[in-house]
């Protein structure tokens, strides 16, 4: 019996040449899906902040704020892509770290964007929260640089190290949630719970490979997880920049 390849299915070859990395963006194979969600999700922010910017009509405290969120997205997203075009390249653990960093900042830049918009009325325990997210950040690269890139556990530190991170982002959601329990939840703290909820399932579903198996008998894609958590990444930033546009001058 004659087996069908799937054009997914397909492993590019290790390679010493940067130039055949990004040529296969146009071919399909085990990474395409991973390196155009984030291709398209860092295009679309990029061009974001760019309107965002031009089109202000003035620049005060909240549109920076929205400005750095968009800004740290795209960048976490562009990242993200060039590791995975280079994930077959001999030097392919160095934009790992490069992908992680970006990750990192991501979460950095909606925790601390989500806190400086929602605590204005208690401007000096929202500066708490922001200077704790963002000291945890800089704890959380010096751990992702401190950890071994060819070792057997280095995967699921690198995923505990921002399962804490993201932890830690949610607390302010946690404490405005708290301080509204009597009223109307904002719209950004709605969308805020929103993103938290599809990047954690997102995470989930790559940390225990949910959907791998199953994907990959019935449709010939493999990764599937991986694949599933970078669609819900870009869901979940486009959900919580909806929220953003009801808290800034946009």
């Amino acid at each position: 019996m004659r087996v069908k390849v799937r054009p997914l299915s397909r492993r590019r070859l290790y390679t010493t040449s940067y130039k055949d990395a990004f040529v296969s963006i146009g071919t399909c194979h085990t990474e395409t899906i991973n390196i155009w969600s984030h291709l398209l999700g860092a295009a679309w922010f990029s061009y974001s902040a760019a309107r965002f910017v031009l089109t202000c009509p003035k620049y005060t405290h909240n549109t920076i704020v929205v400005f750095t969120y968009l800004g740290a997205t795209s960048l976490c997203f562009a990242c993200s892509a060039i590791y995975h075009i280079c994930a077959d390249h001999v030097h392919a653990s160095l934009w790992l770290l490069l992908d992680h960093g970006g990750i990192i900042c991501a979460i950095w830049a909606s925790s601390v964007s989500f806190t400086l918009l929602s605590f204005q009325g208690r401007k000096r325990e929202g500066q708490m929260y922001a200077a704790l997210i963002s000291v945890t950040a800089i704890v959380c690269i010096a751990r992702i640089l401190a950890i071994p890139l060819h070792d057997l556990h280095s995967r699921s530190a690198r995923i505990s190290t921002h399962v804490a991170l993201g932890g830690f982002a949610a607390l302010p959601g946690g404490r405005i949630w708290y301080l509204l329990r009597s009223g109307q939840p904002s719209p950004l703290l709605i969308h805020f719970w929103a993103m938290f909820v599809l990047n954690s399932t997102g995470g989930g579903i790559y940390a225990t490979h949910f959907l791998d198996e199953a994907i990959e008998v019935c449709f010939g894609v493999p990764d599937a997880s991986h694949n599933a958590m970078h669609i819900m990444a870009v869901a979940g930033a486009w959900m919580y920049t909806k929220g953003l546009s009801s808290r800034s001058d946009w």
